[in-house]
């Protein structure tokens, strides 16, 4: 067993120049990071397969990188130990050839993800192309939600200004009735008797 999975692992070269020429069919997926995407890869005669690979290739203008992400061999599984959010079946991939994976990405996990399949006939390489489109629909909903925080806020504002002003001016309409009548105490004290008289009569 070994020896054929060295074997077949020598012929990746073969195959990744295939992909470099443009030889096969490429899905596109758009994903906008928030919800999960299905990558499917699935066959009956994959079942019982010699090895299964998940590949991701990066895009060519973001430093390409190629990452094997999952691997199915001998009944075993073997994943990235930083992308937990995938999810492939084993016993589904070996019984029944659906080794189809779903994942949750991210913007940075735009490029192709390659599903390499090795039997005992041939090899067989599916491949997926996600795009990320930011979902506008979500940001203008953040956008709108935003712009009417910032109504309330200058309404509340504004409330609070008007109502500062018209404590101040009553405040200030207050102080200068105290001054009045003051003012009229102290000339009412500086009357003597028959003027205060008088003086009472006008305020009658």
């Amino acid at each position: 067993m070994p020896i054929v999975l060295c074997v077949l692992l020598l012929t990746e070269a073969v195959v990744v120049d295939a992909i470099k020429n443009g030889q096969g069919e490429c899905t596109e997926v758009n994903f906008d990071g928030s919800s999960r995407v299905l990558l499917r890869c699935s066959d009956p005669s994959y079942a019982r397969a010699l090895l299964v690979q998940w590949r991701w290739t990066g895009l060519p203008q973001k430093n390409r990188r190629e990452l094997i992400l999952v691997q199915i061999g001998n009944g075993n599984i073997t994943k990235q130990p930083d992308r937990a959010d995938m999810r492939l079946s084993t016993k589904a991939c070996i019984e029944n050839g659906n080794c189809s994976m779903t994942l949750t990405p991210r913007a940075s996990d735009a490029g192709t993800y390659h599903c390499m399949v090795w039997t005992n006939h041939r090899i067989t390489e599916e491949k997926t192309r996600l795009v990320y489109r930011a979902n506008f629909t979500t940001i203008y909903i953040a956008a709108g939600v935003c712009g009417g925080l910032l109504l309330i806020a200058i309404g509340i504002i504004w409330i609070v200004f008007k109502r500062k002003a018209g404590c101040q001016a009553r405040s200030s309409e207050s102080q200068i009735h105290q001054e009045n009548s003051l003012n009229l105490n102290s000339t009412y004290m500086n009357l003597n008797l028959a003027e205060q008289e008088v003086y009472c009569n006008l305020k009658r």
